[in-house]
């Protein structure tokens, strides 16, 4: 116990298991549950070294914040998708704290009036460095729950979503030394009244780095010295060339928003060329030539290219795996890419179990291959899932990454 320092703990609701699966006992996955979240939640305490904990779905009741506050070294706090249903208790001296949902679509923010006035207080304003509220629903609570505390220390604040910008604008002159700001939504109702609110020059007159919506950048961009500014929904200023697409995460929507909000502006970067120098000494003019620059050198057998025509739609298995999802989505229309992509890489985690499987026979791969190359001509690099499913263009042809397995579109 004394050697962790870091610790991550989700307690995801445990829903059962599949219908399809048929294990004797079953039921004794939920006491097995319940009884570890009382084990974790009795022995945290003792974990007196302990400077990072992240906790997942987790109640946090009067004992869980006893047990947090009895860690005298913890630094870093992050909850996700929590319910705190003790509001009050110790106020623990943290340097950064970090709160969440885990998912927030629009339809999840709460109203104004929806939100709940009680103060919550979960830590001391004081030795905060970094602060991210992002949970709509708690922000508003946590914020009065310091009252009217300066934050001397505070240096970085994002904020997911702001409905009463009194509260926040009163917050912000309490955070002297505030140099990175990020808010990611803003009640659609404060926009209107945005004009009537102007910022103190004495309100973050350190911040450097601004992070917002076009709607309300022009409230913090005067008299203060920022360096960077990131305006959050707008079309970027170049091309995209390049996605990765973890398995967890893509929706249609996501794959569309993508494809809007990346620029077209301009044409791509020029290829990088190798420059070599010409060799100037005769003794060394003839030495580690290259074996194909020998015109004696045996010349290897040319590989067999694979002629593959450009299927109406690849002949996909029916799967639930977000992979084949995504693949469906974009052959059938659903969702579409940026016409200038040049790599994309549809990422799958190689470590889930063989039940999940995502893998593509080389045909299969070849036809996806030929369907994505005629939808995107600038493509050059595209991944299947697992990282030997990787194929490259080289001039007419596409190859197998690491494999003599040579395809042609036609």
């Amino acid at each position: 116990m004394k050697s962790v320092r870091s610790w991550r703990f989700g307690a995801n609701e445990c829903s059962g298991l599949s219908p399809r699966w048929s294990i004797q006992l079953s039921k004794l996955f939920k006491t097995t549950y319940m009884r570890l979240l009382n084990t974790f939640s009795a022995t945290l305490s003792l974990y007196r070294n302990l400077r990072s904990l992240h906790l997942e779905a987790l109640i946090i009741d009067a004992s869980f914040r006893q047990s947090l506050s009895e860690l005298p070294r913890l630094e870093n706090l992050a909850l996700r998708s929590c319910d705190i249903v003790e509001r009050n208790g110790f106020a623990m001296k943290l340097r950064s704290f970090a709160i969440s949902e885990r998912t927030l679509l629009q339809r999840d923010i709460p109203r104004p009036r929806e939100i709940s006035r009680q103060p919550l207080t979960m830590m001391s304003p004081e030795s905060l460095y970094a602060l991210y509220l992002d949970s709509p629903a708690k922000t508003a609570p946590l914020l009065a729950g310091f009252g009217h505390a300066q934050f001397p220390h505070l240096v970085v604040l994002s904020i997911e979503h702001v409905s009463q910008l009194d509260i926040l604008l009163d917050f912000l002159a309490r955070c002297p030394k505030l140099e990175a700001l990020t808010i990611t939504t803003v009640c659609p109702d404060l926009i209107a009244s945005l004009p009537r609110y102007t910022l103190s020059p004495n309100t973050t007159p350190a911040l450097r780095d601004l992070t917002v919506r076009a709607e309300i950048l022009s409230l913090f961009t005067l008299n203060r010295p920022i360096g960077a500014v990131t305006i959050l929904n707008e079309p970027a200023s170049v091309p995209l060339l390049s996605l990765s697409i973890p398995e967890t995460t893509p929706t249609p929507d996501l794959l569309t928003g993508i494809t809007i909000h990346s620029g077209s502006s301009g044409p791509p970067p020029p290829p990088s060329v190798k420059r070599r120098c010409p060799v100037l000494c005769d003794a060394d003019v003839f030495n580690n030539i290259p074996k194909d620059n020998l015109s004696d050198a045996e010349q290897d057998e040319s590989p067999s290219i694979v002629i593959v025509q450009i299927p109406q739609k690849p002949d996909l298995p029916l799967s639930s795996t977000k992979l084949h999802q995504v693949l469906h989505w974009i052959f059938d229309g659903t969702a579409s890419l940026p016409q200038e992509i040049e790599i994309l890489r549809l990422i799958w985690d190689e470590n889930l179990p063989s039940f999940v499987w995502a893998k593509f026979s080389v045909v299969e791969q070849q036809e996806i291959v030929a369907k994505l190359s005629h939808l995107y001509p600038h493509l050059r690099e595209v991944r299947i899932g697992y990282s030997d499913s990787v194929w490259n263009r080289e001039g007419a042809v596409w190859r197998k990454c690491g494999t003599d397995s040579y395809m042609q579109v036609v």
